[in-house]
């Protein structure tokens, strides 16, 4: 392993515990699909040093998430879309997990499921009998 493999591999270590960092949010994201770290870069369409870079990046601010994450992956050279994807997934699952916890609970924001269809409400009378 080269000095610049183990800096890079350190870069992604040091950051896996400091949820500002994009690094908390790709380890968790490891941990949360079974990933390696080669995995994971392929996942994103980079290589060692370009996770190494996009690890170091500040999260991106929820006012101006789109922005942040657009020059983020177009600086570290990593696919935006992929990127924009693991961080809604895994901030959704953290709010999920603890929702008056931490503050990045707490920023992540919540996802809200729908559907199309009006249900009718409870004990309407088109339901059948239950007795």
């Amino acid at each position: 392993m080269t000095p610049r493999d183990r800096l890079n591999a350190a870069a992604v270590r040091v950051t896996a515990a400091d949820p500002d960092t994009i690094g908390f949010w790709l380890a968790r994201h490891r941990e949360t699909e079974g990933l390696s770290a080669d995995e994971l870069a392929a996942k994103l369409r980079t290589d060692a040093r370009g996770l190494a870079l996009v690890a170091l990046c500040a999260t991106p601010r929820p006012e101006a998430f789109a922005a942040d994450s657009a020059m983020i992956a177009n600086r570290c050279g990593v696919d935006g879309s992929v990127l924009v994807n693991v961080l809604r997934q895994e901030q959704s699952l953290s709010a999920w997990a603890n929702p008056s916890g931490s503050r990045a609970a707490t920023e992540a924001g919540w996802l809200i499921a729908a559907h199309d269809a009006d249900q009718p409400p409870p004990g309407d009378a088109d339901d059948p009998d239950p007795a």
